[in-house]
């Protein structure tokens, strides 16, 4: 169907599964799919943006934070919290903390997802598993 919608001048595109978007060529060719830096997997799968602008283009530089990753930065340095504040914020419940930030993990779905992805330069766990 989106082929001939395409055929007749209609922007149109097919609605894929979602094991079906890890294997998109028109996704792979605008480098949508990224491994970016992440605090507790090395790196993370995130998705680039869908749009491309070529006078002011989109960067993404690493994937979401971790929980309680950036307290320190945005309670101290951004708002100027003192260190005992936030310690009390974090005693109480308030924030949570960035706990065992040298512990790695890993996602259970990556060594299915990089055979779909072979581009990508997968972590050293994915190719250690193969």
């Amino acid at each position: 169907m989106a082929t001939r919608l395409q055929a007749s001048g209609i922007a149109a595109y097919p609605v894929l599964q979602i094991h079906d978007l890890a294997s998109d060529a028109q996704l792979a060719a605008r480098d949508f799919w990224r491994l970016l830096p992440q605090a507790r997997y090395e790196r993370d799968l995130v998705t680039g943006y869908p749009i491309h602008l070529e006078e002011t283009p989109a960067h993404v530089g690493h994937a979401g934070p971790a929980l309680g990753e950036h307290n320190q930065y945005i309670l101290g340095e951004l708002l100027g919290y003192p260190t005992e504040t936030i310690d009390e914020l974090t005693d109480g419940g308030i924030v949570h903390p960035f706990a065992f930030p040298a512990v790695r993990l890993s996602r259970s779905y990556w060594q299915a997802i990089s055979e779909r992805m072979p581009t990508l330069d997968w972590p050293h766990a994915v190719a250690e598993a193969e």
